[in-house]
């Protein structure tokens, strides 16, 4: 380790400033006293040994070790408080003695022109010595030393205390429960990387004065301790802060960490219990954040909170200033959940985790797109309908609905072959919508391959419509909620089927319901649909305990009663979605089973409050 460890990118720092400097200085500086330049030829320690009128903080410099951090080759500049600031600290012990020490002393070198265009140092301590805090004499004198510069000040700026440091040491334990447990999931690990070197001991081994850094999950999130943010901590009675701990558990409940979950499965009263703690520790964390704001303080009303939540705030209470923003105490706050705190979720079809078949799923540039992009993927579709051929004979033509194959894009010939989309549910009803948009131009009112054009169910005026010279694409919507078994999909018989989807009930009973969200949109046709939960036509047998062969097409004639179309959400936290095409295929030997186009899916929370 290096003797005093400073970033390159303070030094880069310097020079910019060293530039700006040249340019001149600003009123605040050109009123103020002239400042004379002395150049000593020894480190800064030395210049401060040697003044009579600095002796008390050379004193405190020895005590606390940063003498030798002043002899050293590393760059600083001192504020070093006279005799007369330091009287009322001559007795003080040496923790109060080294707050002041380290809070004067400044990384890098800085003159009086460069000075004028900054409103903050960082000191060795961590914090920003604000510049309009100190105080110089009346006569001036910056003194240039070989390892920085030594100014002068009258009065001595004790450091703020910043958020994390104000709960930590002044709050403390046992008042409030946002404080509680912030505290406990603290811990203090050594920064040995940016701790100082004091001096080296009997046996020649360097001695460091530890800079100790916090850490929590919480600071991933908000860095209640990072000196160069502004945060106001909002503090809340206990009774209130419970209040909203319940409203926020209620949708929250995780999976349940003894037990493991199956779907259909009846929980357990230790589960539940069990379950009710754990919704009650994410309700907590999430919470504390969302008590904070990027600002210094509060005004009565909806404020805005870190994570873009709306926060009511109705009775303020006293406000403490700290280094890094504020503490304000709150009486009085309310928090709506619907569309605030749980938001309407869209993911964009581009964003998808992973695919079955990925060289087969095409991202394309859409301006129409929400996002300014969709994703297809690539198979056949075969469609019969009625033409007239060459001789005027009406007959069944099979319209094909192919992919033009290039070198790194194919198709897929897999049944249920899926997309695979992430997304973090709270434990509520969510409405579910889609767009897909088949933007393929020969896919609306397409021509035979024998030249038939005849399609007596077209409809131009209605491209909803269901005709079949223009492709209907179908697609189907599976999930799995955390904590429950993941989707698969068979590699047996019947191959594709897709298991452990939310809404299967009776497993291999023979009264078995399999399920999935389905929608089906004709080409050239550009509009969300909500989706609806459809029966799927799979079959178990008690009798051969076999599957059938059906992996899994779209009983049309079995959607679940449209009052009822929402997903159910069992458990807080990452949801698995499968979209998949195979709408209408109703064999696992079928190798042409449909495309996928999705543009976005958008849940809608459906909350009471």
């Amino acid at each position: 380790m290096k003797l005093i460890n400073i970033r390159k990118s303070l030094l880069s720092l310097s020079i910019i400033l060293s530039f700006i400097a040249m340019t001149g200085c600003n009123d605040q500086w050109d009123d103020h006293v002239e400042v004379k330049t002395s150049t000593l030829s020894g480190t800064i320690m030395d210049a401060i040994a040697k003044d009579s009128n600095l002796s008390t903080f050379a004193s405190m410099l020895k005590t606390t070790g940063y003498d030798y951090v002043l002899r050293s080759g590393s760059e600083f500049t001192v504020f070093a408080p006279n005799n007369d600031a330091l009287s009322s600290y001559v007795t003080a012990g040496d923790s109060i003695k080294k707050l002041i020490v380290k809070n004067h002393i400044t990384f890098l070198k800085h003159n009086a022109s460069q000075l004028a265009d900054l409103k903050t140092l960082r000191s060795v301590n961590g914090k920003n010595l604000t510049i309009s805090s100190l105080t110089f004499p009346e006569t001036d004198v910056e003194s240039l030393c070989s390892n920085g510069i030594l100014r002068t000040v009258t009065d001595v700026v004790m450091p703020k205390q910043n958020i994390l440091e104000y709960l930590t040491n002044t709050v403390g334990k046992g008042k409030y429960e946002q404080v509680d447990w912030l505290l406990n999931a603290t811990d203090s690990v050594a920064d040995l990387a940016n701790s100082i070197q004091t001096g080296v001991n009997s046996s020649g081994q360097p001695v460091y004065d530890t800079l100790k850094v916090a850490y929590n999950r919480f600071l991933n999130k908000v860095s209640y301790s990072n000196e160069d943010s502004t945060y106001t901590f909002a503090l809340l009675p206990n009774v209130v802060f419970d209040v909203l701990k319940v409203k926020y558990a209620k949708y929250m409940k995780p999976a349940p960490d003894n037990v493991s979950l199956k779907w259909q499965q009846t929980l357990t009263d230790a589960a539940i219990a069990r379950q009710s703690v754990m919704a009650d520790s994410i309700a907590t964390d999430e919470l504390i954040t969302d008590l904070t704001f990027h600002t210094g303080s509060l005004l009565s009303g909806k404020q805005t909170n870190v994570n873009g939540v709306n926060v009511d705030l109705n009775a303020l209470g006293t406000t403490t200033i700290l280094s890094n923003g504020s503490v304000q105490i709150v009486t009085d706050a309310g928090i709506i959940l619907k569309n605030n705190k749980i938001k309407p979720i869209v993911i964009q079809g581009e964003e998808f985790d992973s695919a079955l078949d990925p060289s087969c799923v095409i991202t394309r540039i859409r301006s129409y797109a929400s996002g300014g992009k969709d994703v297809y993927l690539a198979s056949e579709l075969y469609q019969t309908r009625d033409s007239l051929d060459a001789n005027g004979v009406k007959t069944g033509t099979t319209i094909s609905y192919l992919f033009n194959k290039s070198a790194t894009n194919t198709e897929t010939t897999r049944v249920n072959t899926w997309i695979q989309y992430l997304t973090k549910l709270y434990t509520c009803d969510y409405k579910m919508y889609w767009k897909s948009y088949d933007d393929f131009s020969d896919h609306v009112h397409k021509t035979a391959t024998n030249g038939a054009t005849y399609d007596p169910s077209y409809d131009p005026t209605n491209p909803t419509k269901i005709c079949p010279s223009t492709m209907n694409v179908g697609m189907k919507l599976y999930a799995s909620f955390s904590g429950y078994p993941n989707l698969v999909r068979s590699s047996s018989t019947p191959e594709g089927l897709i298991l452990n989807n939310w809404a299967d009930t009776g497993l291999k009973t023979g009264s078995d319901s399999y399920y999935a969200f389905a929608s089906t949109n004709n080409a050239g046709c550009n509009r969300e649909q909500q989706l609806y939960l459809y029966r799927l036509n799979v079959t178990w047998s008690t009798k051969t305990l076999a599957w059938g062969t059906d992996p899994g097409s779209v009983n049309t004639s079995g959607a679940v009663s449209r009052d009822n179309q929402l997903l159910s959400v069992a458990t807080y936290g990452q949801t698995h979605f499968w979209v998949t095409n195979s709408y209408f295929t109703t064999s696992t030997s079928s190798t042409r089973n449909g495309w996928i186009f999705l543009d976005y899916i958008r849940l809608e929370p459906q909350i009471n409050e």
